[in-house]
């Protein structure tokens, strides 16, 4: 169904933002948001959170993603001789 509705400029500002964000339509947002408003599970389910990543060179030398021993090693400093 086609409608028309009146809006606050910030709010239609938000839910542009929040689209593009998610990389859906504003009518996605909108009709997802009125489901949730009225006890419906909307068809797809808006992101719960966001992953927040960091730039850099990659990995610190001598870790291995496989070996938690080799994270460990790191945070405990380097060894001292005996």
């Amino acid at each position: 169904m086609r409608t028309t509705i009146n809006m606050k400029d910030s709010l239609y500002r938000s839910i542009k933002e929040e689209a593009a964000r998610r990389g859906t339509t504003i009518t996605t947002v909108i009709e997802e948001r009125l489901e949730y408003s009225v006890g419906k599970q909307p068809n797809s389910t808006p992101n719960d959170f966001e992953l927040v990543t960091f730039d850099g060179d990659g990995l610190y030398p001598g870790i291995d993603l496989d070996s938690s021993s080799s994270l460990n090693d790191l945070l405990d400093g380097p060894n001292e001789p005996s």
